[in-house]
């Protein structure tokens, strides 16, 4: 076997670096990799099958929480809630999700329901955005829940899923 040390590999523009057929080019083992902007560098996905009923207007948490290492202080973190439905057991109820990472809301989606009439179900319930932690510490998003409406009791139905993305920027 031989051993080919480069300082910079480039090619004209226009062409590409190919790969024999059948062979592997093993970057990870051999130190670190530069990934585009843009690209995925994790994903981590917690998944619960129990929805949960609310009534009060206190947060309650879904039980949806992930915890992610950045590998940069540039790195976005893509994060998306979903649950099966969303229904509400009285008129005038709504329900605000709460995405916060460490504590803090990051984002805040509000479902409302129609004025009058209850038993309105709303289908799969989402929730995505883009955050920028600025850290390469490990941090917690958690999805918080709350009846946002006058009163009454508002379902969150499962399943419910919470995932974290980390985009290179």
């Amino acid at each position: 076997m031989s051993t080919l040390t480069l300082k910079e590999l480039s090619a004209p523009t226009g062409e590409v670096i190919k790969i024999a057929a059948g062979k592997t080019l093993d970057l990870k083992s051999q130190g670190s990799v530069t990934m585009p902007t843009g690209s995925v560098l994790q994903v981590l996905t917690n998944k619960g099958s129990a929805g949960l009923s609310l009534t009060s207007q206190t947060f309650v948490t879904t039980g949806m929480s992930v915890t992610i290492t950045p590998s940069s202080t540039s790195s976005k973190i893509l994060a998306m809630f979903t649950c099966k439905s969303v229904t509400t057991l009285a008129a005038n109820t709504a329900i605000n999700v709460h995405l916060r990472r460490s504590g803090t809301d990051v984002s805040v989606v509000n479902y409302y329901t129609a004025q009058q009439g209850g038993n309105q179900t709303v289908p799969v319930g989402t929730m995505h955005t883009l955050d920028s932690p600025n850290t390469t510490s490990a941090i917690t998003y958690e999805v918080f829940v709350q009846e946002g409406g006058i009163a009454g009791t508002v379902q969150i139905n499962g399943p419910l899923e919470l995932t974290l993305m980390e985009i290179q920027g």
